[in-house]
């Protein structure tokens, strides 16, 4: 399928221009070339691509959600988290969070915004949204926004649904086989996931999603291997 998220127009000019307005007016003169280094490298590593789904399209994506809740406490952090959470993105691996956060707190350290910007809370985060267990609102959020595709339109969730196979399958994290078996388990027990007061809406349309998508599986048995490109 063509039709995927629904792209910035440009979704690196996007993400710089969020980053100009959150990050650089707490960088010291001294510190804006490291910065521009920490950027740059960030878009490059969403670029790659073995990045199926979780891409740059996506963190802009993700980071446009956000924006309507700038005023909030610790926006700067939320901000960041969007952005790192996926930075480490190795299929299958449950450690994705606690590298990526591991990597968020290396990087503020390095332009030196450490007191400008809080560690502990922006790890926190960025493992809240890998992991999808919120404990707070703004955690719920930034968990809502990272799976808000699950309740797109039905074309959207199948571009979706077939992304990330080729993400787990392409990687040779999983076997087509083993995949789809637990892609099943996972839609039998999916109930809906949205918790934060603003997005609660979308359980209706993402377990309508889930139904339909186990109901092709369950019909067909182990489908026939999609060409992975």
């Amino acid at each position: 399928m063509e039709k995927g998220i629904e792209q910035l127009p440009d979704a690196e000019a996007f993400v710089r221009s969020g980053w100009d307005e959150i990050v650089t007016p707490k960088l010291a003169s001294v510190d804006l070339s490291r910065a521009t280094d920490v950027l740059d490298t960030t878009i490059a590593a969403l670029n790659g691509s073995e990045r199926v789904f979780h891409n740059l399209d996506y963190v802009a994506d993700c980071l446009a959600q956000l924006k309507p809740y700038e005023g909030c406490e610790q926006y700067t952090e939320m901000w960041l988290a969007l952005l790192w959470h996926k930075i480490t993105c190795i299929p299958g691996s449950t450690q994705n969070g606690f590298l990526s956060a591991a990597y968020a707190k290396e990087q503020i350290k390095k332009m030196n915004l450490i007191g400008k910007v809080r560690l502990e809370p922006l790890a926190v985060l960025i493992e809240a949204a890998e992991n999808q267990r919120p404990r707070l609102e703004r955690e719920s959020l930034l968990c809502d926004i990272t799976k808000s595709i699950q309740a797109a339109d039905p074309d959207t969730y199948g571009w979706y649904t077939e992304a990330i196979y080729k993400e787990q399958v392409g990687s040779g994290a999983q076997t087509h086989e083993s995949y789809v078996r637990a892609r099943m388990q996972f839609l039998r027990s999916y109930t809906g996931a949205f918790y934060h007061p603003d997005f609660m809406w979308m359980n209706d349309p993402a377990e309508r999603n889930a139904r339909a998508e186990l109901a092709v599986l369950e019909e067909t048995g182990l489908p026939n291997e999609p060409v992975i490109q």
